[in-house]
């Protein structure tokens, strides 16, 4: 797929789909089971611990955090729907109540 939205309306409408892979540039579904570090990849994976948010379903890590910084937003909604729909969007951090941001790094634990 050209892009993250494409993708993973395509994955949340194939039960066959665990998430979606970026290599390349190009989006991928993905089928199996682990989730596992892989240089140069970045993954959205579609789990039972998920946030329903614009018909995209987001997982939940605690402990988790993400730099890079895009743009800040006062609903985690908004923020979550301009990741939905940015090539380079990874994630949305929350800070407080009204400060939700996205990102362009990948997670790690703190």
């Amino acid at each position: 797929y050209t892009t993250k939205a494409k993708a993973l309306t395509a994955c949340k409408g194939n039960s066959k789909c665990t998430g979606v892979i970026l290599k390349g540039g190009k989006y991928y579904l993905g089928k199996g089971d682990s989730f596992k570090a892989s240089k140069g990849l970045i993954a959205w994976k579609q789990t039972s611990a998920i946030k329903a948010i614009n018909d995209y379903y987001w997982t939940v890590y605690a402990d988790y955090t993400l730099t890079g910084d895009i743009k800040s937003y006062k609903t985690l909604a908004l923020a979550m729907a301009a990741c939905t729909a940015s090539a380079t969007c990874h994630g949305v951090t929350t800070h407080s109540t009204s400060v939700h941001k996205t990102n362009s790094a990948t997670p790690h634990q703190v």
